[in-house]
């Protein structure tokens, strides 16, 4: 691990933070009708957070600046498939050919992540 890690505690509570933020947009994917005029936006919301939400766990596992501990991992693993969720919630209107390649992109780069976290313990 490298000196400038973030601590544990520190890497742990941002990861929940993160987690929570996109749980609430993903409950917000899931009772707002299609329909609805502020649908894009919840769209939009879904698929920017998560994007977001696989690519943090991805890099910092693979910079090697995960701090030791299970806990950290465990947490950043949720934080990952909770934003793959939050993709997979998000409507693509008209594009669904897109949609649903965005999708299946987003499922690999998940299990990317996940074998990266798994692999990180070793390092």
């Amino acid at each position: 691990m490298r000196a400038d890690a973030p601590s544990a505690t520190r890497t742990l509570v941002l990861a929940c933070l993160g987690a929570l933020a996109t749980a609430l947009v993903v409950w917000l994917g899931l009772v707002t009708p299609f329909d609805h005029p502020t649908r894009t936006q919840v769209d939009n919301a879904l698929l920017l957070l998560g994007l977001m939400g696989l690519a943090i766990p991805l890099l910092l596992a693979r910079a090697r600046m995960i701090p030791p501990g299970a806990a950290v991992r465990i947490a950043l693993g949720g934080y990952a498939v909770l934003s793959a969720a939050a993709v997979a919630v998000a409507d693509f209107g008209a594009s669904r050919a897109v949609g649903w390649a965005i999708k299946a992109v987003v499922g690999v780069v998940l299990l990317l992540t996940l074998r990266e976290l798994a692999v990180t313990r070793g390092r």
